[in-house]
Formats: structure tokens, sequence, C-alpha cells
């Protein structure tokens, strides 16, 4: 059991480690960037197929995430926007509008 922790642990870490190119809003248009260079704030379109480099809201949309890597569970999970009207948003409480990090938009 101690060897699949660390395994976890080591995976967990290499994951922090990847960057990827996402398309983010920047100054009114859609430019390509790497994940480094994303800031809180940043609005990213999500795509088919992308490994998510960080945690985010949803404001748009909705999206079926395999969050397999987080929960161990096979079955995808539908992600929807945030209600416009909103004006408090709780993350922990509204997970139904959040993906996280190493999760893949299916």
């Amino acid at each position: 059991m101690y060897v699949l922790i660390l395994s976890n642990i080591r995976r967990l870490r290499d994951l922090a480690r990847k960057r990827t190119i996402v398309e983010v809003s920047r100054d009114g248009r859609w430019v390509n960037a790497s994940s480094e260079t994303l800031v809180p704030g940043d609005v990213i379109k999500l795509t088919q197929g992308l490994k998510l480099p960080c945690d985010a809201a949803i404001t748009r949309g909705q999206v079926l995430m395999n969050e397999a890597l987080l929960t161990g569970e096979s079955v995808p999970v539908q992600k929807t926007s945030v209600h416009p009207d909103d004006k408090t948003f709780n993350p922990h409480s509204e997970r139904v509008h959040i993906v996280f990090e190493g999760t893949t938009i299916i």
C-alpha cells in the first residue's frame, strides 16, 4: 500500500508540472497561450479532449467530464454553467459548476 500512495503522490506532482496550450481570451480575442501563463480570472475555452491545466468554473455552456483520475468513478460527469444571476458562488457546495485540474473533457 505504501508504494501505491507514493506512486499517486508522484503522479499528482507530475500533473502540476505539465504544460499545455489553451485558448484564452486576452484583450477581447482568443489566443493560444501556455497554461503556465494562466492567472485567476482568465477565461479559457474548453474543448473536447482537453486535459484541464487548472480548476475552473463554467461560465457558459456545459461539458461532460471524465473525473476518473480524481474519483476512480468510470461514469462521466456533466458540468453546467453558473447561473448568470447568481451574485454569490460557493465552489464547495456548487461542484456541478466546477471542472478540476487533471480531468479530461469528453
